[in-house]
């Protein structure tokens, strides 16, 4: 009987620190997102009703927000945060560093059917493929503009 007791006052100890530690790299995480502009919040729903009812007037809110808060903003839901980046460079900067590039857990029920494609891979893996398939989209775009520029002359001269 006393093990039992052990076992669950332990069992409860753990739970309590990794509970504390959870809110706590939140509260750190939250503090650095806090700077990011963003619409007001509500309480624990945080911008939901921003996102629901009609799709074409969420399309437009959310239009509104990214001219309003242009270059980034920010939506938070019990779920997560996510941050809206429309400055290209921003972007870039974001996709050109391994540093940044994790996928979120939701992508794993995804391997089976994907393998480790673009979509979920991460790191070098990723760098590898995105560069061999941004060689194969630029070989791509340089055929259809000489197959463009051949299709124009063609129809030139036989007009």
């Amino acid at each position: 009987m006393f093990l039992v007791w052990v076992v669950f006052i332990v069992g409860l100890v753990t739970i309590a620190i990794k509970t504390l530690l959870f809110f706590k790299e939140k509260r750190e995480r939250g503090k650095i997102l806090e700077k990011i502009p963003a619409p007001k919040e509500q309480f624990f729903f945080g911008h939901l009703y921003i996102q629901m009812g009609d799709p074409g007037k969420v399309f437009d809110r959310m239009h509104y927000f990214a001219r309003k808060y242009y270059p980034i903003y920010r939506f938070s839901t019990p779920y997560g945060i996510i941050v809206h980046l429309m400055e290209p460079n921003d972007i870039e900067l974001v996709l050109s560093s391994t540093k940044h590039l994790t996928k979120d857990g939701r992508y794993k029920c995804l391997e089976k059917w994907l393998g480790t494609s673009l979509l979920i891979s991460t790191g070098p893996v990723y760098t590898r493929q995105h560069s061999s398939q941004s060689k194969h989209k630029q070989t791509q775009a340089q055929i259809k503009a000489e197959m463009w520029t051949w299709t124009t002359t063609t129809i030139r001269l036989t007009h």
